[in-house]
């Protein structure tokens, strides 16, 4: 993909105000749980920040960067006698820890303990708590492994204020612009550039809806303010709807990906459809919705202008099955 230039200099409303920056939060070394109760510290731990996460873990570190990394502390514990290594990346704010969860975590996993945004599939776990996401690994996998990641996480946020996590997160902008009818329980992800756009999409990626992506990451952006150029990276949000198998978000047969609040929606429209292929059979039922039969795919893909989100998707529904549900996205009244 092209590298991503700002879409715009602000986002909707309520995006700045959701979690808490990450220099009001404890530093990531804070999290890592204290010696006692059969736990010990193996050695020092090890800090990485800003451009140092590349020593880290090299490759994976643009998706990080993308969302805004502060700091990353990585320790090797033994908990009764068993080795894990927990890494604790402290980000920009709740939606950026949740973002790199979001597009981490298997698609299906168990839950690690009580908390929402977490994920156990042996023999990692991981789980996104405020500005703060968490990986552990065992070295060993025996049927105490899951409960000892549990606990080693619960000691790490037990002295956290509350008020880092928000509740409700997936209930707040810019989540509030994915449509809410036929979506896929847990398939909610966030992305902020181009590599973490791609990751979200998944098989999506290579298709036509990723190929939109990238059409709307090149269209040139206008000249930036001092106060403009340090904003931040446009948001996605993605989502699977009408799936085969209620618990698996693979199943889903429609992709949704929602760019929040691009600004030049116009503009952003206009070049959306403009990619679309030539060979491509489009009809536009309404001025603020298109329909493109992509056979070489074996999807149709669509758009929606609604207020100031662009709502762009790829669907293997029948074709009056998706009509139906892309006519009811675009009335002013329909399902959000």
């Amino acid at each position: 993909m092209r590298g991503i230039r700002t879409l715009t200099a602000g986002l909707a409303l309520g995006l700045a105000a959701v979690g808490v920056a990450v220099a009001e939060a404890p530093r990531a070394a804070a999290l890592i749980p204290a010696a006692g109760d059969g736990l010990l510290r193996q050695g020092d731990p090890s800090t990485y920040v800003g451009d140092q996460l590349f020593d880290f873990i090299d490759g994976g570190a643009p998706q990080y960067l993308e969302y805004g990394f502060a700091e990353t502390v990585s320790q090797e514990l033994a908990f009764h006698g068993r080795t894990y290594i927990f890494d604790i990346y402290r980000m920009k704010d709740a939606l950026a820890a949740f973002g790199v969860f979001s597009v981490r975590r298997p698609q299906r996993c168990t839950p690690l303990g009580s908390w929402p945004f977490s994920c156990v599939m042996l023999p990692q776990g991981t789980l996104a708590y405020g500005p703060y996401y968490i990986e552990i690994a065992a070295y060993e996998n025996v049927p105490e492994t899951a409960a000892e990641m549990a606990e080693l996480v619960r000691r790490a946020v037990a002295g956290l204020d509350s008020a880092l996590a928000p509740a409700g997160l997936l209930r707040d902008a810019p989540f509030t612009a994915l449509p809410e009818a036929d979506r896929v329980a847990g398939s909610e992800k966030l992305a902020r550039g181009p590599v973490s756009l791609r990751t979200a999409l998944g098989r999506d990626a290579s298709g036509p809806l990723g190929q939109l992506g990238e059409a709307l990451q090149a269209v040139p952006a206008p000249a930036t303010t001092a106060a403009s150029a340090s904003s931040r990276n446009p948001t996605w949000v993605i989502a699977g709807y009408h799936a085969q198998a209620p618990d698996d978000p693979r199943s889903a047969a429609t992709t949704v990906m929602v760019l929040v609040g691009p600004g030049r929606v116009d503009e952003l429209w206009q070049a959306a459809r403009g990619a679309l292929p030539a060979e491509a059979k489009v009809t536009e039922p309404s001025p603020n919705v298109w329909l493109a039969a992509d056979a070489a795919a074996g999807q149709r893909v669509f758009g929606v202008m609604r207020g100031a989100d662009l709502v762009l998707g790829a669907s293997r529904l029948p074709a009056e099955a998706l009509e139906t549900w892309v006519a009811q996205l675009a009335a002013a009244d329909g399902p959000r």
